[in-house]
């Protein structure tokens, strides 16, 4: 046999038999044809232990499994399918037979299956061709989404260098992609989902570049033909996002943070809690900035008068939950800004008196 590729060579492999000897011949076989490092697991609790090992690093973490259906302390159909779901190629080699028993493996997700006693030439053969080929998917994947990360962040940058050309919308992105996530977390939100939220306020309005910049700057009210033009901007954006995959629900959510709590608004007239959540927060986001900054047909107004605004909207425009969340925060900070001014009021007091 060919001598082994490095990136394959040294992939871990756990051998799940329960049969000390069998195993133990296994072993030396593995290692014989080049494996270096190769690990044996007597039970279902001693192989899952292995993996979480494994999942330690990135370079450790792809490694394959060699699987005898016949365990001490679990249903060898029942791990398989575990071990398939946290990502590790399976080969089957038991010593239960019948057309059952491999329909099941296979639908469980074994990448193969063998009766023991199987050729162990072409045993290794096999392996070794399962973990090239999950080698080579994992390397595509890793490349897919390196590609994927390079093209967000090349559009988050368009989407600052845009905003920088309108004095106007300057940090509009990034306040609403601060307010998306604090009313996120506010409102029970994972690590994760509030991530992507961020990424999502920092894009929500990217549409705009099919936008001329005559309409988006008009200092007047916007013609019929105008407002329509405008409207299209969420599904710009959400076609432009659309080849990457992993930004699913931040797609969805920049295409709907239009959408009016009442059906009222655009593009799909969506109501109620059939728009995304995500999208609900970015809408009053969105709102509380725009209302607390000059634009070219509205001048600032107060954080207590955007509160006002907020509130007598909720539940024609806004989701009413969204809106007292985001109006707490507000309320929060006000209240430690407070504390902070008494806190320095008093100091600056005690500083004269001690002088």
């Amino acid at each position: 046999m060919s001598e082994l590729p490095a990136e394959i060579r040294k992939r871990p492999i756990a051998v799940v038999e329960d049969d000390r000897s069998a195993a133990a011949v296994m072993r030396r076989l593995l290692e014989h044809a080049g494996f270096e490092r190769v690990e044996v697991a007597a039970s279902a609790a001693e192989a899952m232990k292995s993996l979480k090992q494994w999942n330690r690093s990135d370079e450790q973490r792809a490694g394959l499994v060699i699987l005898d259906l016949r365990l001490p302390d679990r249903d060898g159909i029942e791990l398989l399918s575990d071990i398939v779901h946290i990502g590790v190629p399976v080969i089957v080699y038991t010593g239960m037979t019948g057309l059952d028993v491999i329909r099941k493996c296979y639908e469980a997700g074994a990448e193969e299956v063998f009766i023991k006693p199987a050729d162990l030439e072409i045993f290794v053969t096999k392996l070794t061709r399962v973990l090239v080929k999950d080698n080579v998917s994992r390397t595509l994947l890793s490349t897919t989404r390196r590609n994927q990360k390079l093209f967000l962040n090349i559009l988050q940058v368009m989407a600052k260098t845009l905003e920088a050309k309108d004095s106007y919308t300057r940090f509009h992105s990034e306040n609403v992609a601060k307010y998306a996530r604090q009313i996120a977390r506010r409102m029970g939100f994972s690590d994760s989902e509030i991530e992507l939220i961020q990424v999502a306020g920092i894009l929500h309005d990217f549409g705009k570049i099919g936008v001329a910049e005559r309409i988006l700057n008009k200092p007047g009210r916007l013609s019929s033909d105008e407002m329509k033009n405008v409207q299209r901007h969420p599904g710009i954006a959400s076609a432009i996002l659309d080849p990457i995959e992993e930004l699913g629900d931040v797609i969805e959510w920049i295409k709907h943070h239009h959408e009016n709590f009442n059906g009222s608004g655009y593009p799909d007239g969506l109501a109620g809690e059939a728009v995304p959540l995500g999208a609900r927060i970015l809408q009053v986001a969105d709102a509380f900035d725009a209302i607390t900054s000059s634009r070219p047909y509205s001048q600032a107004r107060s954080r207590e008068e955007a509160i006002q605004e907020l509130r007598r909207c909720a539940g024609s425009q806004f989701d009413p939950q969204v809106v007292e969340a985001f109006v707490e925060i507000l309320q929060d900070e006000d209240r430690r800004r407070k504390e902070r001014q008494k806190a320095l009021s008093r100091a600056e007091k005690d500083e004269k008196k001690q002088e």
